[in-house]
């Protein structure tokens, strides 16, 4: 079958860039869909309710945000929030009633989260190779707007974003932290963070040792590499359980429980003092379990 060519000269792409909006912003057919509304309220006195998920509408669906737990070093944060919004009568009301799918969190709504006491300790940009999207200075304007006190790029293995980090750390003034994420061969997933210039250090040597015994664009490393960090690197924990999906965790959970624990007594043995539980919650139907299961494994470690 003979394939339509593209109005525009790059594909979807040009489509897209025809239309920049910021973080947030309702697209030009959420607009419409709400006006729409606006009139049928004008026409026949009655309010619609807002438009479902299901039903091709853009928000939570429901008019009110699901709850979520985030938890970094500074403990449990609370950022449940209404959403419902009356539609308005005219383009320019809509545009400001309407709620994006990420609301800037005030510091009451957040509990801390916007209050410069909250800083998220594990992200990733656009120099992790098909999985951070986002530029630092994006990633940066949008901590800024939340409210956050600082963010930390930890992309894998590598260093490579921190010099637009930083840079980007200035335009903003939300404070930079420098760290990496790594996948240990014989170990659990770990971020490392640079606490001060010897940490920097020691990531640096780590981050050069996995290059060096791979191939380009690859890294390998050990348990015994990571035990060479010294006193100036903090070390968060993503338990494997976490980076599974619900259906795949449940087939081998006693497996993963024992890997758990024999990777908790490790981290315990060689970063007492300075090693934490990450706990990273995406807003998924098993929020609850998921939370409860890292709190169990907290206890027992």
């Amino acid at each position: 079958m003979k394939q339509r060519p593209s109005p525009h000269r790059f594909g979807r792409q040009a489509r897209v860039n025809e239309h920049p909006r910021e973080v947030g912003e309702p697209s030009q057919r959420v607009i419409a869909r709400e006006a729409k509304l606006a009139a049928k309220v004008t026409f026949d006195g009655t309010t619609p309710s807002p438009p479902l998920r299901s039903e091709g509408g853009e928000g939570w669906g429901e008019g009110a945000a699901p709850h979520t737990v985030s938890t970094s070093t500074h403990g449990v944060v609370d950022t449940s929030d209404s959403l419902s919004k009356t539609p308005g009568t005219s383009i320019s009301r809509v545009a400001d009633h309407f709620s994006p799918l990420t609301p800037a969190l005030s510091p009451e709504q957040a509990q801390g989260r916007g209050s410069k006491s909250y800083a998220e300790l594990h992200c990733l940009s656009n120099f992790s190779f098909q999985r951070g999207a986002s530029s630092a200075q994006e990633l940066f304007e949008r901590a800024k707007k939340l409210g956050y006190a600082a963010l930390a790029i930890t992309d894998e293995c590598s260093l490579s974003g921190i010099v637009r980090a930083f840079e980007a750390s200035n335009d903003t003034g939300v404070a930079l932290i420098v760290g990496t994420e790594i996948q240990l061969a014989d170990g659990p997933k770990l971020v490392v963070l640079a606490a001060d210039h010897d940490g920097y250090s020691d990531i640096c040597q780590l981050i050069t040792t996995g290059r060096r015994r791979s191939a380009k664009g690859e890294y390998r490393l050990a348990c015994a590499d990571a035990e060479r960090l010294g006193p100036g690197v903090r070390v968060l924990w993503i338990p494997r359980h976490s980076a599974l999906q619900p259906r795949r965790a449940s087939h081998r959970e006693d497996a993963i429980t024992r890997d758990e624990d024999t990777h908790g007594a490790w981290i315990a043995q060689h970063f007492a003092g300075r090693a934490w539980l990450a706990v990273e919650l995406h807003r998924g139907p098993d929020d609850a379990a998921e939370l409860r299961h890292l709190g169990e494994l907290a206890a027992r470690h």
